[in-house]
């Protein structure tokens, strides 16, 4: 996939712009781009692009993790009543 965002000097650029649109789109172009709505997006794309996954394999990521936290769930709960039962086994022989 053909990365459209790059890093520099802490900013993220436009692949072929770079402060061209930064330009025409902020009215305070000599400020911190730290508060920018615009350079938080394209941390946002920078993040995935450096992910090297395609949309596609990001869905399936998606769907597998679902699956596995119900499976996670149902692991946790079937385990608190091993310990639980354990823990009842121990105080009975406690008692004798």
């Amino acid at each position: 996939m053909e990365k459209l965002v790059y890093r520099e000097d802490n900013v993220v650029q436009i692949k072929g712009y770079k402060d061209k649109m930064c330009y025409e789109f902020c009215d305070d172009f000599d400020s911190n781009c730290d508060q920018c709505i615009m350079q938080k997006v394209l941390e946002l794309v920078a993040d995935y692009q450096e992910t090297n996954l395609k949309p596609e394999q990001v869905e399936k990521l998606k769907e597998k993790n679902k699956i596995l936290s119900k499976e996670n769930r149902k692991l946790k709960k079937e385990m608190l009543k091993m310990l639980n039962h354990a823990w009842y086994n121990q105080e009975g022989e406690n008692e004798q």
